[in-house]
């Protein structure tokens, strides 16, 4: 199991709650690349710096954000073949 480390990059998954603060191009459920800058004693818990694809909000600060597949979460990137 890969554990988290500050500045390595991972998914956000968007909830209902975060589309006033992202704006438009936010789909919930959908995945925005965040940074770790952060993580507490549970390493399943972090704090992220969630990147948008916004010309009005470039970023967005979440702490304590819990590792999942839920909205809300965050989780590993897919890897690629």
């Amino acid at each position: 199991m890969m554990k988290p480390t500050k500045g390595r990059i991972v998914h956000y998954i968007v909830s209902p709650n975060d589309t006033m603060e992202l704006h438009r191009g936010a789909v919930v459920g959908g995945n925005l690349p965040a940074m770790i800058t952060g993580i507490h004693d549970d390493v399943h818990v972090v704090d992220l710096q969630i990147f948008c694809n916004n010309a009005s909000v470039t970023a967005i600060w979440k702490a304590n954000v819990v590792q999942g597949n839920e909205s809300g979460t965050w989780k590993w990137p897919d890897r690629s073949e």
